[in-house]
């Protein structure tokens, strides 16, 4: 039998009422509660693998050799780690997929970024299902970007405003349960 909230005294000892982790956000082999008061363990792969593939995806690899197609597709070898990066783009290259293989042809990753007719919303989801949708407003003065989890919870939120001229850039952050 599972608990998620404890009162003792009418005083409210635990509650996990409002918790947001689940299987996919909690680090492999880590135990918690889930809101309901289940115990759960985690499946995220994090640490630094995950990290150096997130960062490939999103920056490109920095060394070895790049091969630009004529239907657009890049092709990026990384000689020392055996590891190839290709880009393909569709939907008049307003979809860009990136896939990081192994030297043994095996998926590592990949990433899937769309851009609306007007270039106004970019949305990437990631190589684990996470998504993160950028929003910016029509003067280009405001970005809003919101990162979702593989079961669309809102992980966080970010707004960037920018002044006039640029010169000041105006960020708030706010993460999981402090979201209104």
């Amino acid at each position: 039998m599972s608990f998620n909230k404890v009162i003792y005294g009418g005083r409210t000892l635990i509650d996990l009422t409002a918790d947001t982790v689940t299987e996919d956000s909690l680090l492999e082999g880590y135990t918690a509660h889930k809101a309901d008061g289940s115990v759960i363990t985690g499946k995220f792969k994090g640490g630094s693998e995950t990290e150096e593939i997130d960062r490939i995806l999103t920056s490109g690899l920095t060394d070895g050799y790049k091969y630009f197609l004529d239907d657009g597709t890049i092709i990026s070898n990384d000689s020392v780690n055996g590891l190839k990066l290709t880009k393909t783009f569709s939907n008049d290259f307003k979809t860009c997929t990136a896939v990081l293989t192994n030297e043994d042809n095996t998926e590592l990753g990949r990433t899937v970024k769309t851009y609306s007719d007007d270039c106004l919303v970019v949305t990437t989801t990631d190589h684990l299902g996470r998504k993160l949708v950028k929003t910016f407003n029509a003067t280009l003065k405001t970005c809003v970007s919101v990162l979702t989890d593989v079961e669309g919870m809102q992980l966080a939120r970010q707004t960037k405003t920018f002044s006039d001229n640029g010169s000041v850039i105006e960020t708030e952050v706010v993460y999981g349960s402090q979201m209104t």
